[in-house]
C-alpha cells in the first residue's frame, strides 16, 4: 500500500512537471539543437499565453484547430488561434501577451484576450464530417 502511494505521488509529481509537448520533435530545424532551440522559445511563449497543444487538440476529432504566433523582436508576442467545431461553427481566440518576442516568455500573462464565437464566413462551411 505504501509503495502504491509513493509511485502515485511520483507520476503525479511527473504529470505536473512535464508541460505539454506543442511542437512534433524534429519539425522545427534541421538537427536537433536547432529544434530544441526553437521549441523551446515558441513554447515559452505559448505556455505563457495560456495555449492548448495543438498536438494534443489535434486528437479531438471534433474540433480542428489552426494557430499563428507572432513573435516580434521588440513587441507583444501574439497569438492567433481559430478552432472550427464539428457542427460547423468556429471560434476566434486572440491573445497578447505583456512580453516580447524576443525573450523568454516564461511568467508572462495574456494583456488581451480576446474570443469571438461564430467567427465571420467559416460558419458558411460544411461540418467537418461532410467534407471531403
Amino acid at each position: 500500500m505504501r509503495t502504491l502511494l509513493i509511485t502515485a505521488a511520483l507520476v503525479a509529481t511527473l504529470a505536473i512537471r512535464c508541460p505539454a509537448q506543442f511542437f512534433p520533435k524534429s519539425s522545427l530545424g534541421t538537427d536537433a539543437r536547432e529544434d530544441s532551440f526553437k521549441s523551446r522559445w515558441y513554447s515559452s511563449h505559448l505556455r505563457a499565453l495560456n495555449e492548448p497543444s495543438l498536438l494534443e487538440l489535434a486528437k479531438k476529432k471534433e474540433v480542428e484547430s489552426y494557430r499563428f504566433l507572432w513573435l516580434r523582436s521588440f513587441h507583444h508576442p501574439v497569438a492567433i488561434r481559430l478552432e472550427i467545431k464539428g457542427d460547423g461553427s468556429s471560434v476566434l481566440i486572440t491573445k497578447i501577451s505583456s512580453g516580447a518576442g524576443g525573450y523568454t516568455g516564461c511568467g508572462k500573462t495574456p494583456k488581451v484576450c480576446r474570443t469571438v464565437e461564430n467567427w465571420g464566413i467559416l460558419n458558411h462551411q460544411p461540418p467537418l464530417a461532410d467534407r471531403s
